[in-house]
């Protein structure tokens, strides 16, 4: 299976985010190529962004285009006009995308969580049939070419519980994050993959 290059956040999303450092030229998923580096974790334009233009990421607007942004760009902060009413708590409100198979062995959890560090992942079980997944990242980079100097910090969180209403062994579960993907694996209980649910058929009322 190919690497991971991007993750697009949600559709509506005009940038998608670097899984990992990305150099110019190189042809990511959606079929956009990177006009310069891009350091992992940061944004790069899906699209030409005019002048005036949303920038939108996890389906909110983060600021406006100073300038033309071509697509495959790498988009910075300094780079923005930020709304003036601008909703700090929206770098929180990022949510991972979650999905839930069952077969008749287990139940796997898969979430997107791109730029992250395993060790900057948090899960927990709870006995009454509960995962909930968070984290928090620090993100930085720096630049010195020809005499001058950019920083950039970001910070991010994000907490998502789910249910898992199965009888379910936890004390076998186990985890694995790679290239932006966390997937969880939770065997059923004995108990769980003999379970049998008989339905009657009943004559449809007219």
């Amino acid at each position: 299976m190919a690497e991971r290059l991007t993750i697009q956040i949600k559709d509506n999303d005009n940038v998608v985010v670097a899984v990992h450092d990305l150099p110019a030229g190189t042809k990511t998923e959606s079929g956009v190529v990177t006009r310069n580096p891009i350091p992992q974790a940061h944004k790069i334009a899906l699209v030409d962004i005019p002048a005036g233009g949303e920038i939108i990421r996890y389906g909110v607007v983060l600021g406006y285009a100073k300038n033309d942004i071509p697509a495959g760009s790498w988009i910075n902060e300094h780079m923005l006009d930020l709304p003036e009413s601008r909703d700090v708590s929206s770098w929180n409100n990022f949510e991972p995308k979650l999905e839930v198979k069952e077969n008749k062995e287990s139940v796997n959890v898969t979430a997107e969580i791109p730029g992250m560090n395993e060790n900057d992942i948090d899960l927990q079980l709870s006995e009454d049939g509960y995962l909930t997944i968070s984290g928090e990242k620090k993100n930085s980079y720096e630049n010195k070419e020809g005499g001058s100097y950019f920083s950039e910090i970001s910070y991010g969180s994000f907490k998502r519980t789910v249910s898992l209403p199965w009888d379910l062994d936890f004390n076998k579960a186990d985890a694995s994050y790679d290239n932006g993907l966390l997937k969880v694996y939770i065997p059923k209980s004995k108990e769980e993959k003999t379970k049998v649910k008989k339905l009657n058929v009943k004559k449809a009322s007219k």
